[in-house]
């Protein structure tokens, strides 16, 4: 709170006073934009476990936890021995050898997907995305088969696709930070890779409690610079 904390400087009020006035009014509105603004940054860590991702092949996609999970192709809900995690996977029309079905909602690249490629086979890619917000990418365990991992701000990282599984990856760095999107490529079409336990930072918006708060600690700190000048 330096903004709301610091002390008029001598010799600010011009002859008609005015300068000292309008002074004291944008120091009020810095301290009020720096509280509120300290509060909107808090972040929620999040980790989605895909329990409610249930069903196999299902060419939709799967929301939880603030972030959207989008196949390319398919996705499945895999059970494991400690819960369901999220595969996914492409899919060959059993009516047009070799073409692969799509996903309608596919929120990733035109390039990626089936229908844009004329439904020749692609690889299965999944992307990810907060809906517009950024987000920060933590770590994430691996279930089954190689994966690639991509972001928006460059960043990449292949796991080793041996045993054993689960493998937890973590992830740090200004390329797995905020981020707008991440994209996730199975290297193993045919099989289903897939991820659970998928730990991100999120902003958290500020209630109306703390930015309330937020707005009373600078009134109080203008009252108490104003008794300190007299």
């Amino acid at each position: 709170m330096a903004v709301c904390n610091s002390a008029a400087k001598p010799g600010g009020v011009s002859r008609l006073g005015l300068v000292g006035k309008w002074g004291r009014a944008l120091r009020t509105l810095g301290c009020v934009a720096v509280a509120t603004a300290a509060v909107a940054a808090q972040a929620a860590v999040v980790t989605v476990q895909f329990e409610a991702a249930v069903g196999d092949i299902v060419f939709a996609n799967y929301a939880e936890g603030g972030l959207r999970f989008s196949p390319n192709s398919h996705r499945d809900g895999v059970a494991g021995p400690t819960g369901q995690w999220l595969g996914w996977d492409t899919l060959a029309r059993p009516n047009m050898l070799g073409f692969t079905e799509s996903n309608p909602d596919w929120l990733g690249s035109p390039d990626l997907s089936p229908n844009t490629n004329g439904g020749v086979p692609v690889l299965p890619w999944m992307h990810v995305d907060a809906d517009g917000a950024l987000f920060s990418l933590l770590s994430v365990d691996v279930m089954a088969y190689q994966i690639e991992f991509l972001s928006s701000r460059g960043g990449h990282l292949l796991s080793s696709g041996m045993n054993p599984y689960p493998q937890a990856l973590a992830f740090a760095g200004d390329e797995w930070t905020n981020v707008q999107w991440l994209l996730m490529r199975a290297i193993s079409p045919g099989i289903p890779a897939g991820i659970d336990n998928l730990v991100v930072s999120v902003p958290e918006p500020a209630s109306p409690e703390l930015v309330l708060m937020a707005l009373s600690l600078a009134v109080v700190s203008l009252r108490r610079r104003r008794l300190g000048a007299n």
